[in-house]
């Protein structure tokens, strides 16, 4: 076997097997509280190993992890719940924006007891996405609403990334709501970080 073609394979294989924990710890780590550790976030937050930028509202901090642990999003946390970002590799391989949905919708639901209400189609700067939306008919879990908003980003001779911006909520309240949007609306697609696995720009962008 050429050798450069063995370590392609290798490098990806090896990055599909840390996006999958990944991808599931993230959705578990996005509820839980910001610690002292975590790097405070004003203003704009750009995540160029996965090719976006969100603004956080002003007069609010978001969190995330510190170097060097892998750049995903953010966090802003409240009183009723958190507010979250994260840009992942679809690691395993879903290939698509309905596929991807599904996928978190399940996790979602398992995790927290939740039901998926109600899905629509949107836009996030320019990319197909879904929006859906879970809550919890029994009000015993620890979140009763869940609502998320999801885009697949194809990438030329590469693995496509998956854009996540959620809220979940104890209760929904209109300051979350508002807060969610507001990070959809400052959403943008930027250049990405080309030393990553070879990756080029996506198509069309």
């Amino acid at each position: 076997m050429d050798v450069n073609l063995g370590r392609i394979r290798f490098n990806y294989a090896l990055t599909v097997f840390i996006s999958i924990g990944l991808c599931q710890s993230t959705i578990q780590a996005q509820g839980s509280s910001p610690e002292s550790s975590r790097i405070r976030t004003v203003g704009r937050y750009a995540c160029e190993a996965y090719g976006y930028s969100v603004r956080v509202p002003n007069n609010l901090v978001a969190y995330r992890d510190p170097a060097p642990a892998p750049q995903h999003g953010i966090q802003v946390h409240s009183t009723e719940g958190v507010v979250w970002t994260n840009g992942e590799f679809d690691a395993q391989l879903l290939g698509s924006t309905e596929a991807s949905a599904a996928n978190t919708a399940q996790q979602l639901a398992e995790l927290y007891d939740l039901r998926r209400a109600s899905s629509g189609l949107t836009k996030l700067d320019g990319l197909d996405a879904l929006d859906v939306v879970l809550q919890s008919d029994k009000g015993s879990g620890q979140f009763a609403y869940a609502r998320f908003i999801l885009a697949y980003r194809p990438i030329k001779s590469g693995i496509g990334i998956v854009y996540t911006i959620g809220v979940r909520e104890h209760l929904r309240t209109k300051k979350a709501d508002a807060i969610f949007l507001a990070i959809v609306k400052s959403f943008r697609l930027v250049s990405m970080s080309e030393s990553r696995l070879g990756i080029k720009e996506p198509e069309g962008h």
